[in-house]
């Protein structure tokens, strides 16, 4: 008999299951900024090249001064603060790549890869609670682990929150990490 290897899931989502939408990570930008300096560095190193060239014999040199400033017998007075500066700048770029990206969906329990954003669970929880009897408008928000819903409706019906919250719970409870419910009734307001 031969025995099939175990397969171990390298996810950490389960077999089949893809991996987690998340946001831009910050290094992105910082990679541009640095990208568009390199680019800028490029651009005088051939211009530079360019003025040492017989072509520009007679163009003043841009880096000749800066080569004879570090090249020279001693170093000016700044240049150890140049040092440190470069060092601290070097440790918030290792910070800035190493910075987890910020969730931005939540997994839908599901036998296939199903994420949805909060704002998604939001709009689908309004517009149920407005078709629930009784509920004239609906605003939802989804904040951490709790989904709060303000219905405007008929005040004097004391269940209707209930029904509200009986109505989303199924909704919210296909969430990987279900959100607690929370129902607020307003008095409705006549429009003049």
């Amino acid at each position: 008999m031969s025995e099939q290897p175990a397969q171990h899931d390298t996810t950490g989502l389960g077999a089949g299951l893809g991996q987690e939408p998340r946001a831009n990570p910050f290094a992105r930008w910082v990679t541009i900024l640095i990208g568009l300096l390199f680019i800028a560095l490029a651009v005088i190193a051939g211009r530079e090249i360019w003025a040492i060239s017989d072509k520009g014999a007679n163009a003043p040199q841009w880096l000749k001064p800066v080569f004879e400033l570090f090249g020279g017998p001693g170093l000016p007075g700044w240049a150890l603060a140049a040092g440190i500066i470069a060092i601290i700048v070097g440790i918030i770029f290792i910070i800035v790549a190493l910075k987890p990206r910020r969730r931005t969906h939540r997994r839908v329990t599901s036998e296939v890869s199903l994420w949805t954003r909060p704002v998604d669970v939001s709009r689908m929880a309004s517009q149920a609670a407005r078709k629930v009897p009784g509920v004239s408008t609906a605003h939802s928000t989804v904040k951490g682990s709790t989904l709060a819903v303000s219905i405007a409706g008929d005040t004097t019906d004391s269940s209707l929150a209930q029904r509200v919250e009986e109505t989303l719970s199924p909704l919210v409870a296909n969430l990987e990490n279900p959100k607690q419910v929370k129902v607020r009734v307003q008095k409705e307001e006549v429009q003049k």
